[in-house]
C-alpha cells in the first residue's frame, strides 16, 4: 500500500506523482528482470494530462528478493484503454464505477518483471488466488 499519501491530501498533478514514485522507488532495491511471485497490494489513480492507475505488487519469491516492490502503469489513454481494460478485469474490476481513489488488495500475482535499471517494472502480471 502507498502509505506515503494516506495522511495527506490526494496527489493533485502528475508532477507530485512522479515525485512522489521515484521517492518511494528510491527506498527499494532494484528488482532484477525477472518472473516473481507477489501479492497486489494496491491500486492508486494517478491524475494528469495522461491519468494512470498505478499498481504496486509486494515480491514474495523467490526469497532472495522478498519485500521488494514493482509497479505496472495502467495508462487511461485512447491508445492503451483496451489494455488496461484486460488488466482490471484481471483484479476484478469490471467497471469505472467499481474504483475508488487508492484501493488495497490482497491478491496473490505472477508478475515478469523488465530490465530497466531505474525502477521495477511489471510487464505482465496473472492473479493466481485471491488469498
Amino acid at each position: 500500500m502507498v502509505s506515503r499519501n494516506q495522511g495527506n491530501p490526494a496527489v493533485k498533478s502528475f508532477e507530485q506523482m512522479q515525485v512522489m514514485f521515484r521517492e518511494l522507488a528510491a527506498t527499494c532495491d532494484h528488482l532484477p528482470a525477472g518472473d516473481y511471485t507477489a501479492r497486489l497490494e494496491c491500486m492508486t489513480y494517478v491524475p494528469g494530462a495522461k491519468p494512470s492507475f498505478l499498481l504496486q505488487f509486494n515480491v514474495i519469491g523467490p526469497r532472495t528478493e522478498m519485500d521488494k516492490k514493482a509497479y505496472r502503469r495502467l495508462w487511461v489513454t485512447e491508445k492503451a484503454i483496451r489494455w488496461t481494460q484486460q488488466d482490471l478485469a484481471k483484479i476484478g474490476i469490471h467497471d469505472i464505477s467499481e474504483i475508488e481513489n487508492v484501493q488495497t488488495f490482497d491478491l496473490l500475482c505472477s508478475i515478469s518483471v523488465d530490465d530497466s535499471p531505474s525502477e521495477s517494472r511489471v510487464v505482465h502480471f496473472d492473479v493466481l488466488s485471491d488469498r
